[in-house]
């Protein structure tokens, strides 16, 4: 199962192909979508912030957030 981090992580690297497709400087993305340019600095960095943030520039790229259980693998120990 993945922890918070990792899912906020995974959200990160979709968000960031989307910034490298924009013209705008994360800035301004950031303005747009109402999100504090601390934030964009966090995120830019890889560090997460709070989900509000995510959402507001998932809802400015026009894009929802899917989620999908899965079985667990089990583990081979060898």
């Amino acid at each position: 199962m993945k922890n918070q981090i990792e899912l906020k992580f995974e959200i990160f690297k979709q968000l960031y192909a989307l910034w490298n497709n924009d013209d705008q400087t994360l800035h301004q993305i950031g303005k747009a979508a109402g999100v504090k340019s601390f934030s964009m600095h966090q995120l830019a960095c890889g560090k997460p912030v709070c989900w509000r943030h995510y959402f507001k520039l998932l809802n400015y790229y026009g894009y929802d957030l899917e989620v999908k259980l899965v079985k667990q693998r089990k583990e081979n120990k060898n």
